[in-house]
């Protein structure tokens, strides 16, 4: 997931951005492979919001069609 994270953050932002913010987290003791916590960081840091709040959107719609399938799933389940 952070690959993907990552990616997502990379196509906002641009992949030469998105590198140098992995260096930066490196250099501030934290993890250049996560987002959340992380790169996060030192792109809020040193280029915007932006990013942040395209990753975390589209996190958030993910993490609701995953309950929704979820949910759906075990609703079709009940009625076999």
């Amino acid at each position: 997931r952070n690959r993907v994270r990552l990616t997502l953050a990379a196509y906002n932002a641009g992949p030469a951005a998105i590198g140098r913010m992995r260096t930066a987290a490196k250099k501030m003791g934290l993890d250049q492979n996560k987002w959340f916590r992380n790169v996060e960081i030192a792109v809020l840091k040193n280029i915007s919001r932006e990013p942040v709040r395209y990753v975390s959107n589209i996190n958030m719609y993910y993490i609701q069609l995953r309950y929704a399938f979820k949910v759906t799933d075990q609703r079709e389940a009940l009625k076999h």
